[in-house]
């Protein structure tokens, strides 16, 4: 029997062109049979402003609710009955962490086992780097250690910055026509070390950056979970997180740098831990476990808080998320304003509409 189901917010909030498609239909349907209907039994929610303002204004209270914490954001277990995010925290059959199990298989479907990955990433690291780190971003809008840190190393030493965000290098012109995946591999693989910072300190939260960094070969400088020790052996890692100050970082930085034989028996090291491993192997029977436990258990109910204290916090998100298209706007240029950053943006954004007109009078 099939299970009815609804994603809350548009096919582009969740990175695909119809909910079909969708990383998370495809890994649920494989595991239970669920379909698309208008009167779910079930509402995924992803952490978007889309997906959100959807479910509090059309989907809360009237199916079980399912959040999925794609980025660094703690579930609200107020509001939904069950939660998979990047906190390590337990919280009974309502909760399950992502394993970094959940990286490789969405965002570099091509490797598919340990033993693919730890080739990968062993056959790159053997490969020539003639150039010294790299900062590839667009994302202006993030923790301003992400630009300071950036800033501090490149006042020693140049870092090659390729993305949008201050911008100083062309990408090599054999790389424009990758897909943004392949292309952040492959001008990592040009550079003995790469800045992965996230976008926010968060524990728990660690994203595709130092993956795709290992995968080409180099030598990751990570910050953003204090807690990435978790993921990722951390003999194979520049953890900023434990040092006393970004000064000391940079030295140490900058002293394997130099010293040949020490860069090249970190990037030698193993990726994981044997513990490690063991989770990246159990992982997606445990995810298998958790999805049955939610969609085939007829006797499931609603998990989320309700009562005086419960009803009365989600009637003010109500008001709020009607709101929240201008509340974004008038955020979005308060942060842009605050930053100096609307010469760039507009500068941009002017290049986008000409470069599309020009594109437009050449097809004619």
């Amino acid at each position: 029997m099939m299970i009815p189901v609804a994603f809350s917010g548009k096919p582009t909030s969740w990175s695909c062109e119809n909910f079909y498609l969708s990383y998370w239909y495809k890994a649920i349907n494989n595991i239970v049979p669920i379909t698309l209907s208008n009167k779910p039994k079930f509402i995924l929610v992803n952490s978007t402003s889309d997906s959100l303002r959807d479910f509090y204004l059309n989907w809360q209270g009237k199916t079980i609710s399912i959040f999925l914490g794609l980025e660094a954001i703690s579930p609200n277990f107020n509001d939904f009955d069950f939660a998979l995010g990047f906190d390590p925290i337990s919280y009974g059959d309502r909760y399950l962490r992502f394993n970094i199990a959940y990286q490789y298989q969405a965002y570099f479907p091509g490797i598919r086992d340990l033993e693919t990955l730890m080739k990968i990433s062993s056959n790159n690291s053997h490969l020539t780097r003639d150039r010294f780190c790299d900062f590839i971003y667009s994302n202006w809008d993030a923790h301003s250690n992400r630009d300071k840190f950036f800033t501090e190393l490149s006042s020693k030493l140049f870092v090659n910055s390729y993305g949008n965000h201050l911008n100083n290098s062309i990408i090599p012109k054999t790389m424009t026509n990758l897909d943004w995946k392949s292309q952040s591999i492959e001008i990592k693989k040009m550079h003995k070390f790469s800045l992965c910072l996230e976008n926010a300190f968060h524990i728990g939260y660690t994203s595709e950056k130092i993956f795709s960094s290992i995968l080409s070969g180099s030598l990751p400088i990570y910050w953003g979970n204090p807690e990435i020790e978790l993921d990722f052996n951390h003999k194979r890692f520049i953890n900023l997180h434990s040092f006393p100050s970004n000064e000391n970082a940079i030295d140490h930085i900058l002293a394997i740098q130099r010293n040949i034989q020490e860069y090249e028996s970190i990037i030698k090291s193993p990726i994981f831990t044997e513990k490690q491993i063991h989770e990246f192997e159990v992982w997606p029977n445990k995810f298998k476990d958790f999805i049955k436990i939610i969609f085939q258990d007829n006797s499931q109910n609603y998990r989320h808080s309700m009562g005086t204290f419960a009803t009365r916090n989600r009637d003010k998100h109500i008001i709020y998320y009607y709101l929240l298209p201008i509340i974004e706007f008038i955020n979005l240029w308060m942060r842009i304003l605050k930053t100096g950053q609307y010469k760039s943006i507009i500068n941009r954004k002017l290049s986008k509409k000409i470069s599309k007109i020009y594109k437009l009078k050449s097809a004619k």
